[in-house]
């Protein structure tokens, strides 16, 4: 278990510090069950680093387009959750 995942508060949430290192560890195939279920958690109740995921989400998919000579893309900024609905 990282140190990510070993400073978990009362209630046993990571904090959006923690959930953002697991985010790349994700991505980078390195995050075990027990952190990938915190991250999880977090990612439940937290809005903000559930954009900030949709962000590195992007800009991979940018930097991987790039590095294959694709064309430019229009990025529109995450701002908020699709899944949230609005008023």
């Amino acid at each position: 278990m990282s140190d990510s995942v070993d400073t978990l508060d009362d209630e046993g949430y990571i904090s959006c510090k923690a959930a953002a290192r697991l985010m790349s560890f994700r991505r980078d195939g390195s995050l075990g069950p027990d952190e990938d279920a915190h991250l999880e958690r977090h990612l439940l109740a937290c809005l903000n680093c559930r954009n900030f995921g949709r962000q590195l989400d992007l800009l991979a998919m940018l930097a991987k387009r790039y590095a294959a000579g694709g064309a430019p893309v229009i990025v529109v900024p995450i701002v908020a959750d699709p899944d949230t609905p609005r008023s």
